[in-house]
C-alpha cells in the first residue's frame, strides 16, 4: 500500500512539473508584436507601447483608469500572420482577450519576413508612422505605394511607380530625402532634398542626379509650375543598384505577398507601417 501511495504521489509531482514548464515556456514564446495602439493597453496588467513584443497566454486588457476609451484601439500581428484587433466601442465594455499559446503552422516566408519587421519595427516604430494627412488619404485609396526602385547607369528607373505617377498632368518635381536610420532614431531634418524631374506619361526613367543607393523619403512636388510646393503625397523608395535589383525586388514582393494575406478589409496604415519596416531590413541586408 506504502509503495503504491508512493507511486501516486511521484506521478503527482511529475505532472505538476510537467504542466510548469509548459505554462513557462508560454510565458516566455514571443507570439507577435504591437503593429498599432491608440489609448492605454496592458498585457498581463503591465502596460504596452507600440512595437512591443507580445507573449504567448497574455491577457489583453484595456487600462481602465485612462481618462478617455473612445477610439481606443489595438492591433497585434501575430507570428502565423493572423491579426488580433481589440477596441472600445462607444458605449461599451473595452474588448479583451487571451493570445493563443501556441500558433498556427508558419511558412518559411512568413518566419522570415514577420520575424524581419518585428525586429526592425520594434526599435523604433514611430518613424514608419505616415505623417502627412493627405498621404494617409491616398494610402487608404491604394495609391503612393512604398516601392524598391533600380539605379542604373546614373538614372532612377520609375517602372514600379508608373502607375500611381502618370494620373499626374505633364512633368512632376519629385523630392528625395535620405532616410537616415540607426537603432535608436531617423532623420530627415536637414537633409539635402534632391529633385528630380519625371515626366510619367512619356519617359520610364529620370536622371538620378547624384543619388546613391539607399533609403529616401520622396516627395511629389507636384508640376514643374508649382516651385516645389508639397501636394501632400509621399512614398518611400529604396533605391538598388542594377546587380542587386532583381533581389530586392522579389524580395519586397514576398512582404506585400504576405501583406495580402490578410485580407482587404485589413487596415491601410497597418500595410504601410509593416512594409516601410520590411523596405528598412531590406536597406540594412543589400547596402550595408
Amino acid at each position: 500500500m506504502k509503495i503504491r501511495s508512493s507511486i501516486v504521489v511521484v506521478v503527482a509531482w511529475l505532472f505538476i512539473l510537467q504542466s510548469w514548464k509548459v505554462s513557462q515556456a508560454s510565458e516566455e514564446k514571443t507570439i507577435g508584436f504591437v503593429l498599432e495602439i491608440s489609448g492605454g493597453w496592458l498585457a498581463n496588467g503591465m502596460p504596452i507601447k507600440l512595437g512591443e513584443k507580445v507573449l504567448a497566454g497574455s491577457k489583453i486588457t484595456h487600462a481602465e483608469s485612462s481618462a478617455n476609451t473612445l477610439g481606443a484601439r489595438i492591433l497585434i500581428m501575430q507570428l502565423d500572420n493572423t491579426s488580433l484587433m481589440l477596441s472600445c466601442p462607444q458605449g461599451k465594455p473595452c474588448e479583451s482577450r487571451d493570445l493563443p499559446v501556441e500558433l498556427g503552422k508558419q511558412s518559411a516566408l512568413q518566419q522570415r519576413v514577420i520575424g524581419a519587421v518585428m525586429r526592425i519595427f520594434g526599435q523604433n516604430p514611430e518613424r514608419y508612422v505616415p505623417i502627412l494627412s493627405r498621404s494617409l488619404d491616398i494610402v487608404r485609396k491604394g495609391k503612393a505605394k512604398d516601392v524598391v526602385m533600380e539605379l542604373r547607369d546614373g538614372t532612377i528607373s520609375f517602372d514600379p511607380v508608373l502607375a500611381q505617377l502618370s494620373e499626374s498632368d505633364g512633368s512632376l518635381r519629385l523630392g528625395f530625402q535620405s532616410l537616415e536610420f540607426n537603432d535608436s532614431s531617423s532623420t530627415t531634418a536637414g537633409a539635402k532634398q534632391v529633385i528630380v524631374n519625371f515626366d510619367p506619361k512619356n519617359e520610364q526613367s529620370a536622371p538620378a542626379n547624384g543619388l546613391t543607393a539607399g533609403l529616401y523619403r520622396v516627395l511629389i512636388l507636384g508640376p514643374k509650375s508649382s516651385e516645389h510646393q508639397p501636394t501632400g503625397i509621399e512614398f518611400w523608395a529604396l533605391l538598388v543598384p542594377q546587380a542587386k535589383y532583381n533581389k530586392a525586388s522579389a524580395d519586397f514582393s514576398d512582404a506585400e505577398a504576405v501583406v495580402h494575406g490578410w485580407g482587404k478589409d485589413s487596415d491601410d496604415i497597418a500595410k504601410r507601417e509593416f512594409l516601410r519596416s520590411y523596405l528598412a531590413n531590406l536597406q540594412q541586408v543589400n547596402l550595408r
